[in-house]
């Protein structure tokens, strides 16, 4: 079984027995994949088929995510600029670049950078919870990293 169609992952999130509110947002989560989803491949919400957002473990993880935002209740959610990573990533609809086009439309305004990993570092369920959040998301600071040892190489050959 899967919830592979927007509809239908609505449909399994109301059978969960979960807080109204765990449901209803993560409902949220999953019509701002729908809209994107909508968008880049212009077509109707109703005939938007989820590939990998849509298997049972992706809403498993989209209703962990809102149960525990549930359970904490933060007074604010902060986080540092998106690394989307970069290059190609193989999904249902062949080789697309990174960000995939859902994940870009979802994080258009939100700082995002592309940083030395070549991967989906970020998904359209990873952009759609966090989308989801209400305002103010402010930006946490960057993280700095430790100067490397001097005996640490480079990474991939870049000049000391």
């Amino acid at each position: 079984m899967s919830a592979r169609t927007h509809g239908r992952s609505r449909a399994f999130i109301d059978a969960v027995d979960l807080p109204e509110k765990v449901k209803a947002d993560a409902k949220a989560v999953y019509d701002i994949i729908a809209q994107a989803e909508s968008t880049a491949h212009g077509a109707e919400i109703e005939n938007i088929h989820f590939h990998e957002v849509g298997s049972l473990d992706a809403v498993a993880d989209v209703l962990c995510v809102c149960e525990l935002l549930y359970e904490i209740t933060p007074e604010k959610v902060m986080a540092s600029p998106v690394n989307v990573g970069y290059g190609h990533v193989k999904c249902a609809h062949g080789i697309v670049p990174v960000p995939a086009p859902a994940t870009e439309l979802i994080l258009r305004g939100v700082p995002m950078y592309s940083g030395r990993v070549e991967s989906e570092l970020c998904t359209p369920t990873g952009a759609a919870l966090y989308a989801q959040q209400p305002p103010p998301r402010r930006p946490a600071p960057m993280p700095r990293h430790a100067a490397p040892r001097p005996d640490t190489p480079p990474p991939d050959g870049a000049p000391r």
